[in-house]
C-alpha cells in the first residue's frame, strides 16, 4: 500500500510541475511575442513603410485597396501592404492568444484609436 502511495504521490507532483511549467512556458513566450512584434512594428523597415502607407494612403484618400493595387506600381503600394499585413498578423496573434493583449494599446496605439 505504501508503495502505491508513494507511485501516486510521485505522479501527482509530476503532473503539477508539468502543469506549472507549461503555464509557465505560454506566459514567457507570449511576453517574447508580445516584444518581438514591438519591435518589428519599431524597425527601421517598418517605420519606414508606415510613414510612406500613411502618405500613400491620404494622397488617394479617395481610392479604396483594390483602386490603389490597380492604379499604382508595386513599389508605392507595398509599403501600404507592409503595414496592413503587420496588423493582420497582430490581430491574428490576439485572437490566438499569442501576446498579451491587455499591452497591445499601450505599445502600438499611438497611431490609432482603440
Amino acid at each position: 500500500m505504501e508503495i502505491l502511495v508513494s507511485i501516486g504521490a510521485g505522479l501527482a507532483g509530476a503532473l503539477v510541475g508539468a502543469v506549472a511549467a507549461w503555464f509557465a512556458g505560454r506566459a514567457q513566450h507570449r511576453l517574447e511575442m508580445t516584444f518581438a512584434m514591438h519591435r518589428e512594428f519599431h524597425s527601421p523597415e517598418m517605420t519606414r513603410s508606415r510613414n510612406l502607407a500613411g502618405q500613400t494612403v491620404v494622397d488617394h484618400r479617395s481610392c479604396n485597396f483594390e483602386e490603389m493595387r490597380a492604379k499604382l506600381p508595386p513599389d508605392v503600394t507595398q509599403h501600404v501592404w507592409n503595414v496592413m499585413y503587420f496588423y493582420q498578423r497582430l490581430w491574428l496573434a490576439i485572437r490566438l492568444r499569442d501576446v498579451y493583449s491587455n499591452h497591445i494599446p499601450e505599445m502600438f496605439g499611438e497611431n490609432f484609436c482603440w
